[in-house]
């Protein structure tokens, strides 16, 4: 199981006072949210440090419609593969060769999609997200929760002789921010201060540097009839912009993964050099 920061970020109410009732939402949404730690990777590439084996520099996640199961990521962290010999993706405690993969790409709207074939997934037993799910008679908190894994945090070192898992979430409430410096073309901002971070039990957090979180999944947090809470679906991961305190994150129709070959632009990782 990933070690894991939570971290709701609320804004205060018109007098500047905390939300206590915002807090105890969160703490009731924390474990469910627990299950969701296995379904998003880790992306590793070598290191050229002599005491790191691998270095994270990316987050995925494991996605399935019926019985096709795909890996999903952002393009700009496709593009990273380049600069590594090998990049992989610690899956259910296993190393899996992204090489092996074929990425339908959209880089205006940074994402990345492969289908992992069933004998590359047969000896594992992984969780996964399902994208066939009827929404229609949920409605929104207005809440969502990004999750990945930041670089700084996730690392291979020979004393340990295993991965250092720390995933972080982070629950954020939607932003008007529309930063100019962006390339996407369709997203949503969330709201990110790094210096105003609090913990579901109101205690301040300090957060690592965000870079290797792109790629994880944006899920939106809905409410049930029957005062019951998931996840849907929203998008990926994709910028973090420190003036105007936003995270990016693409969005990303479920849809299209029915026949992701035909919506994306089909490209072959680059080659390694």
């Amino acid at each position: 199981m990933a070690k894991c920061d939570y971290c709701p970020l609320l804004e205060p109410d018109a007098k500047g006072e905390a939300m206590d009732d915002g807090l105890a939402f969160l703490r009731e949404i924390e474990a469910k949210a627990e299950v969701l730690a296995d379904v998003v990777a880790p992306i590793f590439g070598d290191s050229p440090k002599t005491y790191v084996h691998a270095a994270g520099f990316g987050s995925g996640f494991i996605a399935s419609r019926g019985t096709t199961f795909f890996f999903i990521t952002a393009d700009h962290v496709v593009d990273d593969f380049s600069k590594f010999k090998v990049a992989v993706a610690n899956i259910a405690g296993r190393s899996f060769d992204l090489s092996l993969l074929r990425f339908s790409r959209n880089e205006s709207r940074d994402c990345a999609v492969a289908t992992l074939p069933h004998q590359l997934l047969a000896p594992t037993d992984f969780k996964h997200y399902e994208l066939d799910w009827d929404w229609s008679n949920w409605t929104s908190t207005g809440v969502f929760v990004a999750i990945g894994y930041p670089s700084t945090r996730n690392e291979l070192k020979p004393g340990f002789g295993k991965a250092d898992r720390n995933e972080v979430r982070v629950f954020a409430t939607p932003s008007n921010e529309r930063p100019r410096k962006t390339k996407l073309i369709d997203y949503f901002a969330l709201s990110y201060d790094p210096e105003n971070i609090k913990r579901s039990d109101g205690s301040p957090v300090e957060l690592p540097d965000l870079h290797g979180m792109s790629g994880g999944p944006c899920l939106e947090i809905m409410r049930s009839p029957t005062a019951e809470y998931s996840f849907k679906f929203a998008g990926v991961v994709s910028e973090f912009h420190p003036a105007e305190k936003a995270l990016l994150i693409a969005i990303v129709d479920a849809a299209q993964y029915v026949d992701a070959t035909s919506l994306i632009p089909q490209h072959t990782p680059p080659p390694r050099q």
